[in-house]
């Protein structure tokens, strides 16, 4: 089974997997948060397509899969590389910095 480091609470909206620096984040999710930001959902994913970090918007995966205790489905999402170089080090703080209570609410967890 996965290593899950944080007990999973809520709606799963995106996986993020260390050993080949992939992040996955559901499709929907990521649409409806942009657009309640105001944020251009297409310029976006041009923008991260330009810059080699969007691999495929349209990724079929399960945010869930190897987590014995939930059971999901595959669903659409955009598979991001993590390891280029103009993301930095986001993955290394995401990985190392537990959620604050602040961070769910921000997108939509708590």
């Amino acid at each position: 089974a996965t290593q899950s480091y944080n007990e999973p609470h809520g709606q799963i909206v995106y996986r993020y997997e260390m050993e080949t620096s992939r992040c996955y984040i559901a499709r929907d999710f990521l649409r409806n948060e942009l657009t309640r930001s105001h944020t251009d959902f297409s310029k976006l994913r041009a923008d991260l397509k330009a810059n080699g970090v969007l691999v495929n918007p349209d990724k079929r995966k399960t945010l869930t899969s190897g987590i014995d205790k939930f059971i999901g489905s595959q669903q659409l999402c955009w598979e991001l590389d993590m390891s280029v170089p103009i993301v930095g080090n986001i993955a290394a703080r995401v990985v190392n910095t537990p959620p604050s209570a602040a961070h769910l609410k921000v997108v939509g967890l708590k």
